[in-house]
């Protein structure tokens, strides 16, 4: 159990990371973070849970997502960004088989 612990942590940190610099990159305020990184985080549990399962069911996971995320008061561009930057990362992970 620790080691899968472990394991997400790792990556959850990675993108976390990741997420941090668009934040910054795009001038988001500093009490805006932590939902864009729970958004992050969503998507991220999202993509490994349809992952090769179920695409149509994946792309309208994500879609909602963004759209209750835009309804807490998040901007549709950074999300969007973050999604795709999510999606890279998760892509990355699998091919190193990682995730």
């Amino acid at each position: 159990m620790a080691i899968g612990f472990t394991k997400y942590r790792i990556i959850i940190e990675r993108i976390e990371a990741e997420v941090h610099k668009i934040l910054c990159e795009m001038n988001v305020k500093t009490p805006w973070f932590s939902l864009y990184k729970d958004f992050a985080r969503q998507c991220y549990q999202t993509l490994k849970k349809y992952h090769n399962k179920d695409n149509e069911k994946l792309a309208q996971s994500l879609k909602e997502l963004v759209r209750r995320w835009q309804k807490e008061g998040l901007k549709e561009d950074v999300l969007l960004k973050l999604k795709d930057k999510v999606i890279a990362i998760f892509t990355e992970l699998k091919m190193k088989k990682l995730v």
